[in-house]
C-alpha cells in the first residue's frame, strides 16, 4: 500500500506537460519611464470597460494578481490590467506605449522561459476573463483567455473535442502559439494546425484578422512563433465529434533503476509501429516512501481503446519487475485528472518554486542513452537533496496527425519524432544552488543529445530554458528564421513583443 500511496501521489507530478506558455507572452519596450502607479490607475481607468480592473499596491493584492506558476527569471510589474475586452487590451497597449511602459499579456502565468526576466516594472495585462467559447459546427469560436480545461468542458458538453494542451490549467492558445502537444495529436495534429482564423492586436494596438487567406504570412508565423507577434484575443478552430465508445484504458509502472535498459529497449521496439491511439510516457522521479535512496522510473501507457487491444503494448512491460502496476479505463475528460494535471491537482498550483526546462526531441532510444541520463539524474539528486522534486520526463505523444501537415505551412519547425524529453529541476528559490540546478538541467540535455550523434538540438520553443540558438527553436532551414525577422519587421517594427523566445534580441536592432 505504501507503494501505491506513493506512485498516486506521483501522479500529481508526472506529466509536467502542464506548465506550458500561456497566451501570448508578449510586451512593448522595456525602458525607464516615470508614470505613477497611481497615474496609471488615474489615467487608463476611464479608458477602460466597466468589467476591467487596475491592480497596483496601492489597489489590491499586486503580489496575488501577479504570481506565476515558477518564479526562475520572473517579470516584475508595478500595475496589472485585468481585462473584460478586446478593446481593453488596445487602450492599454497604447496606453503603455505613450508612456514608454512595457507589456506583458497573461493567462495563467505559466510562461518560465528566461528572457521574461528581461521585463522589469511593466503593466501586465490579464486576460483570464476573456474566456467565452462559441461552438458553431465544426469550429468553435475562442477567446483568448479560455483555458484548456474550459475548452474541453465546453466542448465535451456539445459531443466535440479537439486537440489542447494536456493541463487543465494552462491556457489554450499559450500552447498553441508554440505548436501545441495534446493528447489527440496522433489523430488530427498540433492545436496549432487546428486554427482557422485569429484575431491578433498589434504592437500599435491595431488589430488585424489572420487565416489562410487573409494577411497569410502572419497567420504562418502566428502558429509555431506567435508569441512574437501580438497578443492574439481570439480564434476559431476546428473541432471534431467524439467517438460514439469514448475508452482510454491506461497502465502504470514503477521501476527501480535496475529495469532501465528493458524499459527503454521495449520503448524503441515500440516506435516501428506505434499507432495514433496510443501515448506513453517515462519519468525518473524521487520517493523516499518506495526508495530512500534512489530514484526510480515511472512508465505509463494510455490507449484510446479497450484493455484487449492494448494488451499488445502492455504485455511486455509486466516483465520488467515492476514495483507496482495499477490500471483503469476513463473517457477523454478524465485523461487530465489521471495523469496528475487536474486543475485541483498539485501541478497546477502556484507553489513559489523555481521550474526550469532542458527540452530536446529525440527519434528514438539508443542503447546505455536511458541509463547514462537515469545514472546522471540519480547521482545529481541524491547529492542536492533540495533538488529531489525535480522530474526527467519522457513524453511520447502520437505524431501521426503531426506529422501528416506539410511542414511548411507553418512555422512549427519539426514534426517527426518519437519522445519530446526534457528534465525539470525543481527547487525552492535559492541562489546558492541556482548554477547547480542549471549545471544538471544543461548536462542531461548533452548527455541525451550526445547519444544522437547530431549537432543539431531540437527544442519545443514551449519548453525553452531561453539558452537555446533561434534554430533550435524555430528551425535550421535558413529562409524559415529569415522569414520571420522580415514578418517581425513587417508587424512588430518596435520589436515590442520579445519577452518569449524572442526572434529578435533587442529594439531596433537584428533585421
Amino acid at each position: 500500500m505504501a507503494i501505491l500511496h506513493s506512485f498516486l501521489s506521483l501522479l500529481v507530478l508526472v506529466l509536467s506537460l502542464c506548465p506550458l506558455v500561456h497566451l501570448s507572452e508578449v510586451s512593448a519596450n522595456n525602458v525607464h519611464h516615470n508614470v505613477k502607479r497611481s497615474q496609471i490607475r488615474d489615467e487608463l481607468g476611464p479608458l477602460l470597460s466597466k468589467g476591467a480592473v487596475i491592480v497596483d499596491s496601492e489597489s489590491g493584492n499586486l503580489t496575488e494578481a501577479t504570481k506565476r506558476w515558477q518564479v526562475f527569471a520572473s517579470p516584475t510589474f508595478n500595475a496589472v490590467v485585468q481585462v473584460a475586452t478586446e478593446n481593453d487590451i488596445i487602450q492599454t497597449i497604447r496606453y503603455a506605449n505613450t508612456h514608454s511602459i512595457p507589456f506583458l499579456a497573461v493567462n495563467a502565468g505559466h510562461g518560465e522561459i528566461k528572457s521574461l526576466g528581461n521585463l522589469h516594472n511593466g503593466i501586465q495585462i490579464t486576460i483570464r476573463a476573456m474566456n467565452k467559447i462559441t461552438i458553431n459546427g465544426d469550429t468553435a469560436v475562442v477567446q483568448g483567455g479560455a483555458s484548456n480545461l474550459d475548452m474541453t468542458t465546453a466542448l465535451w458538453n456539445a459531443k466535440k473535442y479537439t486537440v489542447t494542451g494536456t493541463c487543465e490549467c494552462v491556457g489554450f492558445l499559450g500552447p498553441a502559439l508554440g505548436g501545441g502537444h495534446g493528447f489527440l495529436q496522433g489523430y488530427y495534429g498540433l492545436a496549432a494546425d487546428q486554427l482557422v482564423e485569429a484575431r491578433v492586436i498589434l504592437e500599435n494596438g491595431t488589430v488585424v484578422t489572420t487565416s489562410n487567406t487573409t494577411n497569410s504570412d502572419l497567420f504562418w508565423a502566428l502558429r509555431g512563433a506567435g508569441h512574437n507577434f501580438g497578443i492574439v484575443s481570439e480564434v476559431t478552430t476546428r473541432i471534431y465529434d467524439v467517438p460514439s465508445a469514448d475508452t482510454w484504458y491506461y497502465e502504470n509502472f514503477v521501476y527501480s533503476g535496475e529495469s532501465i535498459e528493458q524499459v527503454f529497449g521495449q520503448l524503441d521496439k515500440v516506435k516501428r509501429d506505434m499507432p495514433a491511439q496510443l501515448q506513453h510516457y517515462a519519468v525518473f522521479f524521487r520517493s523516499a516512501d518506495i526508495d530512500p535512496v534512489n530514484a526510480l522510473i515511472s512508465f505509463s501507457i494510455m490507449y484510446n481503446g479497450p484493455s484487449s487491444e492494448a494488451e499488445k503494448w502492455t504485455k511486455p512491460f509486466r516483465k520488467f519487475k515492476p514495483l507496482s502496476n495499477t490500471n483503469g479505463t476513463y473517457t477523454y475528460p478524465q485523461l487530465s485528472g489521471i495523469t496528475g494535471n487536474g486543475i485541483n491537482d498539485a501541478i497546477c498550483q502556484h507553489e513559489n518554486l523555481n521550474r526550469i526546462r532542458y527540452p530536446i526531441y529525440l527519434e528514438g532510444f539508443k542503447t546505455g542513452q536511458g541509463k547514462a541520463v537515469f545514472d546522471l539524474f540519480n547521482k545529481t539528486t541524491g547529492q542536492y537533496p533540495a533538488l529531489s522534486n525535480s522530474l526527467m520526463l519522457f513524453e511520447g505523444l502520437a505524431d501521426q496527425g503531426v506529422e501528416a501537415v506539410q511542414l511548411d505551412s507553418t512555422a512549427v519547425p519539426l514534426r517527426k519524432y518519437f519522445v519530446l524529453a526534457s528534465p525539470v529541476v525543481t527547487y525552492k528559490p535559492d541562489a546558492t544552488l541556482d548554477t547547480v540546478a542549471q549545471d544538471f538541467g544543461r548536462n542531461i540535455r548533452t548527455t541525451l543529445q550526445n547519444f544522437t550523434g547530431s549537432t543539431e538540438l531540437h527544442a519545443y520553443v514551449n519548453y525553452a530554458v531561453g539558452e537555446e540558438a533561434l534554430e533550435s527553436m524555430y528551425g535550421y532551414r535558413g529562409w524559415r528564421i529569415a522569414k520571420l525577422k522580415t514578418l517581425k519587421k513587417q508587424f512588430d517594427p518596435q520589436n515590442a513583443f520579445r519577452w518569449y523566445a524572442p526572434i529578435v534580441q533587442s529594439a531596433f536592432s537584428g533585421y
